[in-house]
């Protein structure tokens, strides 16, 4: 009696799957689905899924999106999905649909419907479907089916379908005009590289990422270097992995500032990849003319970029050669540049072998505590602090503790704040190696 009187009242609600009301025809879709919660009703639900499938054909793109949506509830469902099998045909259908959103809907609910083991026979189709959708529909379809072919999708395609027709679709997509779907493709055939079935692609792959290291958005050139960052680990992709790098150097001397800056930002990013290592370290002679750049950006970059390289045991030589040139660089009339330098030599004594090239820039110090910008002043507070915890440098930075205390009868107010400053932030490290009188 129960079961009869659900079905009745299931029965009544279809009827209004026809209603000249479109929001009363997404109502009932949404009861329908909601009662397919019940396994009670499964029996009666998958009579009715037919009248679902007419809704794919609605007037109202709100409508077929719904419709959509609740036959990908009803798969969720596992009694249910031997019904919706033959449905899937015509969900695909509705990826040419003319509305991008029931388009988006369509490769949403594909890729997800693909992960049941009922429907793996229906994957060959939707693949060759998403790839004609790279073609032919939105940005917002393509970033969809984009992310589904590097990562849903991506297990259940054969490797040579992969190679020979997925990877290269994709691939075309990173020219592709919307800053986001050259993102999505980007962060796909980076997960897609790691599978050793698909190198074979990446030979053309790879020098496709070069443009887009010097792209205007920079979530781009982030992800690109990313993707090369996950590459590298994968030693089956051979040589390819150094093309950018030495293309990246190529740029080091490009007119436009912005080229400069980034290239440096992205060779500092790659400085972790071991097979670009060799590469990179023939970058540092450049990057040192770029310390004395026109523009302060680029110089600050630089020196944040000296600073990464040093972290790279292999780096860590071909980075001493430079230090001069950083020393150099603490006396250039833009304050940013000369507040990195400070924060750089702060940051390179932490390196056993460039702590003595470092030390022999301390005495300059009393020159940057005086600096006219506060900013660099603060800096070099700081890091004189951070070059005391090194026992090699203590003497010299010690050297430095009376001329502070001088500065305490200073006329000038802001040189008497520095000194106190400085010598509070010292004090405690200070007595840790020298006793008091040692400053009498």
């Amino acid at each position: 009696m129960h079961n009869d009187t659900i079905g009745t009242v299931i029965s009544s609600v279809v009827d209004f799957l026809t209603d000249q009301s479109s929001d009363l025809r997404i109502s009932s879709i949404n009861t329908l689905c909601k009662a397919a919660e019940y396994a009670e009703v499964h029996d009666v639900i998958s009579i009715i899924i037919p009248s679902f499938v007419k809704c794919l054909d609605d007037e109202d793109w709100n409508v077929r999106k719904g419709a959509i949506n609740a036959l990908a509830g009803l798969a969720q469902r596992a009694e249910l999905r031997g019904s919706l099998d033959s449905v899937i045909p015509s969900i695909h259908k509705r990826l040419k649909n003319q509305h991008p959103d029931v388009q988006a809907t369509t490769a949403t609910v594909l890729a997800n419907l693909v992960e049941h083991a009922e429907f793996h026979h229906r994957i060959g189709s939707i693949i060759s479907s998403f790839v004609e959708c790279l073609n032919e529909t939105t940005w917002s379809v393509q970033r969809i089916v984009i992310d589904a072919l590097g990562g849903a999708l991506a297990s259940h395609v054969e490797p040579h379908k992969m190679v020979d027709t997925v990877i290269p679709s994709i691939t075309k997509r990173l020219k592709d005009q919307h800053p986001d779907v050259r993102v999505a493709a980007i962060t796909a055939l980076a997960k897609l590289g790691e599978n050793p079935e698909h190198s074979r692609a990446f030979g053309t792959v790879i020098p496709s990422f070069v443009n887009l290291l010097k792209d205007r958005h920079a979530n781009i050139r982030a992800a690109t270097i990313s993707a090369l960052i996950t590459l590298d680990r994968h030693a089956e992709l051979g040589d390819a992995i150094k093309e950018p790098a030495l293309t990246l150097i190529e740029w080091l001397d490009e007119e436009d500032q912005r080229i400069r800056r980034s290239t440096i930002d992205a060779l500092a990013e790659l400085a972790c990849c071991v097979r670009l290592q060799v590469v990179i370290s023939g970058a540092i002679p450049s990057l040192a003319e770029r310390l004395k750049d026109q523009t302060p950006n680029v110089q600050t970059s630089a020196v944040s970029g000296l600073s990464k390289f040093a972290e790279q045991t292999e780096l860590r030589y071909a980075t001493c050669t430079v230090i001069p040139f950083l020393i150099d660089c603490l006396h250039d009339p833009a304050w940013s540049a000369r507040k990195e330098g400070i924060d750089a030599l702060g940051d390179l004594a932490r390196h056993n072998e460039l702590r003595e090239m470092v030390g022999s820039a301390i005495p300059s110090f009393t020159k940057w505590l005086k600096d006219s910008d506060p900013d660099v002043r603060g800096a070099a507070i700081t890091n004189l602090g951070k070059l005391a915890e090194h026992a090699e440098l203590r003497d010299k930075v010690g050297a430095i503790i009376p001329t502070l205390i001088g500065w305490l009868d200073s006329q000038d107010c802001q040189v008497r704040i520095t000194a106190i400053t400085a010598l509070v932030k010292m004090s405690t490290r200070w007595l840790e190696w020298r006793p008091l009188s040692s400053l009498e």
